[in-house]
């Protein structure tokens, strides 16, 4: 049986951000930041700052927003 390919930085963070998603605010929040680092890392500012915004915003960020912005990120993979 072969082993699982190993994921990449961002597609760990992205996987943490939809993990988090339905958790407490501030998981959500701090994954988001995650993801924001690493979109950074792939020279994705633009994604970034849309992370940024969500993971800080009131109320705390949606579920369909984070459905949302992680569905624009794999797009840009």
């Amino acid at each position: 049986e072969a082993p699982e390919p190993e994921l990449s930085p961002l597609e760990r963070a992205l996987h943490l951000v939809e993990w988090a998603r339905e958790g407490e605010a501030e998981e959500t929040r701090e994954a988001l930041e995650v993801l924001a680092e690493e979109l950074d890392g792939e020279q994705k500012a633009d994604l970034a700052a849309q992370a940024r915004r969500l993971a800080w915003s009131r109320p705390s960020p949606s579920p369909d927003a984070v459905d949302q912005l992680v569905g624009a990120v794999r797009e840009f993979e």
